[in-house]
């Protein structure tokens, strides 16, 4: 907790209860306004006006920071509460790889289970039986993995569905070039989680509704590496990191990374 006077020069500490003692103002202190503050922006923090969202990547490092006046009963801004959103996007990777580590301790259980039938069943019907399973797990894998897809274009408000566009399109090409049923359900997958690096991408810049500054852009084409690093560990299905990792390569080079 912290309370900072602000004025024109910067933000004057009152009091900070901050646990570490390096980075804990003392009164008197002060402490200047960050490089990413617009005129505009510090004209409205200055005139207790409700402000956009600011993203910084200064001394405290890469933060989205949001302003949210606080009213008297008179309905004048008296304060600000600042909440940074890195914690939130720590989270939210945080949820990714729970998602992405039941999925796989799910799918190991069903493969084991599958095998365990295969030795200790001897019966007539032992193949058919496997091969059910066999479905019942491509099924399962499906289903998780669409419901990922699910997840990705919700966060992309420009691209509702894209991924399962691209994915059935993937599909449709690959069984006109004759790949077998496997080769194209691996095609598919691979497809449907190409975008998965767009979860770790900031609303505010992956749905801007304007022109992309060069930082902005930057941020959107880390996707490809922010993908590859959730999909890495997938000892399963080793081959589904590609897509994430070089749908935005190109013959001539001049795509990325």
């Amino acid at each position: 907790l912290y309370v900072y006077q602000i004025r024109e020069d910067g933000c004057h500490v009152v009091f900070d209860t901050d646990p570490n003692p390096d980075e804990r103002g003392q009164l008197g202190d002060f402490q200047a306004f960050d490089g990413s503050f617009t005129d505009e922006q510090m004209d409205k923090l200055l005139k207790g006006e409700k402000i956009d969202s600011i993203e910084g990547n200064g001394e405290f490092g890469w933060l989205l920071t949001h302003y949210e006046p606080i009213y008297d009963s008179n309905g004048k801004c008296v304060a600000y509460a600042d909440v940074s959103m890195a914690e939130v996007y720590k989270s939210i990777m945080t949820y990714v790889w729970i998602i992405v580590v039941i999925a796989v301790v799910f799918l190991t259980a069903c493969i084991f289970i599958g095998l365990k039938i295969t030795v200790s069943n001897h019966k007539a019907n032992e193949l058919e039986i496997l091969k059910e399973q066999q479905l019942r797990d491509k099924q399962l894998i499906r289903e998780i993995i669409e419901s990922f897809a699910t997840v990705i274009d919700m966060k992309d408000s420009y691209t509702q569905g894209h991924s399962s566009r691209v994915a059935k399109y993937t599909a449709m090409l690959a069984k006109e070039l004759g790949y077998d049923e496997d080769t194209i359900e691996q095609y598919y997958n691979i497809a449907l989680m190409h975008d998965i690096g767009k979860i770790g991408i900031p609303d505010q810049v992956l749905n801007k509704p304007g022109k992309l500054t060069d930082e902005e852009y930057g941020i959107i084409k880390s996707h490809t590496k922010r993908g590859y690093e959730v999909l890495k560990s997938i000892s399963l299905m080793p081959e589904i990191v590609v897509g994430a990792e070089a749908h935005h390569e190109r013959p001539d080079g001049k795509g990325y990374p």
